[in-house]
């Protein structure tokens, strides 16, 4: 129970040292700016197990909240058959927080909602739908201003088919994008 106690005291002590730093790095630093006062756009693409798979645009509404949108279509033609495999997904992102780390270096947590819709079309009439859903935590790192590399990590909720099969695991996901 002490070992417990003290640990507990010694993750207090510690998010108490690094938690000021992270927001006096964010409103200190005369260097940069925030690349998504100037560029709140970013197209880019993405793999993500909750919120979707394939081309993908961003847009920064101000400081506190990003949302993104993906999708795609594959067609695919085998022997006697032709399959389409599309998804459309997409994600609100909500700062835990953001600090200019450089001239032209950005660096933000996010944590929020996701959700995509899986489809999958059959020449012979069947088609199959899953719905992925969860919560992330994720990251981001803006580089020369311009260029975006993401990623996440959490819970996902998926339901497979017509079928009420459902499943509960972590899910992630990573991407890039350009800012413009």
């Amino acid at each position: 129970m002490e070992t417990m106690n003290s640990r507990f005291l010694s993750l207090v002590v510690m998010l108490s040292i690094f938690l000021p730093t992270v927001k006096f790095a964010a409103e200190s630093s005369s260097e940069g700016v925030n690349p998504y006062k100037q560029r709140p756009h970013v197209i880019g693409v993405q793999a993500s197990s909750v919120a979707g798979l394939g081309l993908d645009y961003k847009y920064a509404f101000g400081d506190l909240l990003h949302w993104r949108a993906t999708g795609m279509a594959f067609p695919s033609k085998r022997y006697n058959s032709t399959t389409i495999f599309y998804n459309i997904g997409s994600e609100f992102q909500f700062n835990l927080f953001q600090a200019i780390t450089g001239p032209n270096t950005f660096v933000r947590g996010y944590v929020g909602p996701a959700v995509s819709l899986w489809v999958n079309e059959y020449s012979w009439g069947e088609k199959t739908r899953n719905i992925n859903a969860g919560g992330t935590l994720g990251f981001e790192l803006v580089i020369a201003s311009r260029f975006n590399i993401h990623g996440d990590l959490g819970l996902g909720y998926y339901q497979y088919g017509s079928a009420s099969n459902y499943y509960t695991t972590v899910a992630g996901g990573i991407g890039i994008g350009i800012l413009f």
